[in-house]
């Protein structure tokens, strides 16, 4: 039998974009942490602590094929909106590509994109 483990890699591994998805208890938070194409640590490891969050997937899509694989049963109106939310995710990604470089003037840029989450949040 296959665990979570091994179909979360799975997932990562055939996604051209990639996120673990972190939710609150209440289902009322979510956040996605890029897996691919880029692995960064989005959001600071205490502000995960403040809001509660905790990893109970991963979602990626390659081509037109989505995939995902959570770690617990998720109610159907949750799934769907971690669909939404990592539609969007997926969407800024189109938008605004990683340059080539890191510039100081291309942070500056990202810094002032509007956060595209559908649930509150503190900035």
């Amino acid at each position: 039998m296959t665990g979570y483990v091994e179909l979360a890699q799975r997932v990562v591994a055939e996604s051209d974009i990639a996120a673990m998805v972190l939710l609150s208890a209440e289902n009322d938070d979510l956040e996605m942490w890029p897996l691919r194409p880029h692995p960064c640590a989005a959001t600071p490891a205490n502000e995960f602590a403040r809001r509660k969050l905790r990893p109970v997937g991963v979602v990626g899509v390659s081509g037109l094929q989505s995939r995902c694989v959570f770690k617990e049963a998720l109610p159907e109106t949750v799934v769907a909106a971690i669909a939404q939310a990592f539609g969007a995710y997926c969407g800024t990604l189109v938008d605004y590509k990683m340059p080539a470089d890191d510039s100081a003037e291309w942070c500056e840029r990202l810094f002032q994109l509007e956060d595209p989450r559908p649930y509150p949040h503190a900035n």
